[in-house]
């Protein structure tokens, strides 16, 4: 799990103080089904009425992503992520195993995107819709280059 430093404003004797404090974020990557099958956890996608069905092992984690960046456009806030070489590895493998089947991403367990894969991945590069805000985006990214900045 990576952490993320928010900048928190406390006014201390009249003059504004910021302190730093940190919030662990997780992001992980997936497999999941349209229907119901023992052992997988059903979650809820923003945006769609019907749930998805979470395989228990993680595909790629946080660990698996080099960098990651804010992209913003007219109607919505995404995030791309960079894979480390190995997580472009992983990233090509399950996709190149999984057309026509769905990945959903998840931040701290919640799941924000489940997109149908549609071709396999090998360029190590991933875009994430769904999320709520900027800030949540904002919030993604720092924590990745936090936990970029703490590995060997």
């Amino acid at each position: 799990m990576s952490r993320i430093i928010s900048l928190i404003v406390c006014t201390l004797a009249g003059v504004i103080q910021p302190f730093l404090c940190a919030e662990d974020v997780a992001v992980e990557f997936r497999l999941a089904e349209t229907h119901p099958r023992p052992g997988l956890r059903a979650v809820t996608v923003p945006g769609s009425r019907e749930p998805v069905y979470l395989h228990q092992e993680v595909a790629l984690a946080d660990t698996d992503i080099a960098s990651a960046q804010v992209v913003t456009g007219a109607k919505s806030v995404q995030v791309e992520f960079l894979f480390t070489p190995t997580g472009t590895k992983k990233l090509a493998k399950v996709t190149k195993t999984s057309v026509g089947r769905r990945l959903a991403i998840l931040i701290n367990g919640s799941a924000v995107s489940a997109p149908t894969i549609q071709a396999p991945i090998d360029s190590g590069r991933v875009v994430v819709s769904g999320l709520s805000s900027e800030r949540e985006a904002r919030r993604i990214v720092n924590s990745i280059h936090d936990n970029r900045k703490r590995s060997p």
